[in-house]
């Protein structure tokens, strides 16, 4: 499978997530029953769609170390960057419709609840990985030390995971389940690559 393919793939899956969080968003919309709390709704729901993105990229680097050889090489990265690009515009989203909606625009709230800190840093970090994740901007910059930079996925997640876990309208079972498998499979760094 050439590089295009692959990143024609990953494109794809992005889009068909993208889909899926459209779809379920537009379901709560024209539900009666979320009618009351729509904005806390889809807050959430952007919130959980950022949550999974950001996952998927932080495992595609282990996983690609144990995938079969008949699996592209080529298409991990692509992955690992749709999946967080996804991630960034995801929480882009629902920090706008979470200030707009349940914040009523009070940006006092933000640096007043623990929970709305942490998640401003993740924010503030997936917005730089967003931004140094196209190149010709990366060329502008004259900016190096890309790699190093997108290694900062792993602090935003760990901000992600104190946002979640301190939130009030958040599952902890949920939350340390799916942080347990990204530390899990985050091990499979620890296998040689094949």
């Amino acid at each position: 499978m050439t590089p295009s393919r692959a990143k024609g793939i990953a494109a794809v899956s992005c889009a068909g997530l993208a889909l899926a969080g459209a779809v379920v968003v537009a379901a709560g919309a024209v539900d009666a029953r979320w009618a009351v709390a729509r904005d806390l709704w889809l807050a959430r729901a952007s919130g959980w769609i950022a949550l999974g993105a950001l996952g998927l990229a932080v495992v595609m680097s282990p996983i690609a170390r144990v995938a079969p050889r008949r699996i592209p090489g080529a298409l991990f990265p692509a992955l690992r960057r749709a999946f967080g690009i996804t991630s960034a515009s995801a929480a882009l989203v629902h920090a706008t419709l979470a200030v707009a909606g349940y914040l009523k625009g009070s940006l006092a709230a933000v640096t007043e609840l623990p929970h709305l800190r942490s998640g401003l840093v993740a924010l503030a970090i997936l917005s730089a990985l967003l931004v140094t994740s196209f190149p010709p901007i990366v060329t502008a910059l004259r900016f190096r030390p890309w790699k190093e930079l997108h290694r900062l996925a792993y602090v935003a997640a760990f901000f992600v995971l104190l946002h979640t876990l301190s939130s009030p309208f958040g599952s902890r079972t949920v939350v340390l389940t799916f942080f347990g498998v990204l530390i899990v499979s985050g091990m499979l760094r620890l296998v040689p690559k094949r």
